[in-house]
């Protein structure tokens, strides 16, 4: 899938471009990776009867100790 890049070799213009290119990738695949990625999770969710809010517990309700107890630990 990824073939090695020798960077060393590389000048300016070359290394420049080639981070365009790495940023390029990098938004498109958060702009389709994302919204896929949440829909899977959600589907899997609602497969064992859950939502994704519930999954990650998102807000008062997070998994662990409260920040407080952190603190004093």
């Amino acid at each position: 899938m990824l073939d090695d890049v020798d960077i060393a070799s590389m000048d300016y213009p070359a290394l420049s471009a080639l981070r365009e290119r790495i940023e390029e990738k990098v938004r498109e695949m958060r702009e389709v990776g994302g919204p896929a990625l949440r829909e899977k999770f959600a589907e899997e969710a609602a497969a064992i009867g859950m939502t994704i809010d519930e999954i990650v517990q998102t807000g008062a309700k997070r998994r662990g100790r409260p920040p407080k107890d952190r603190e004093e630990a």
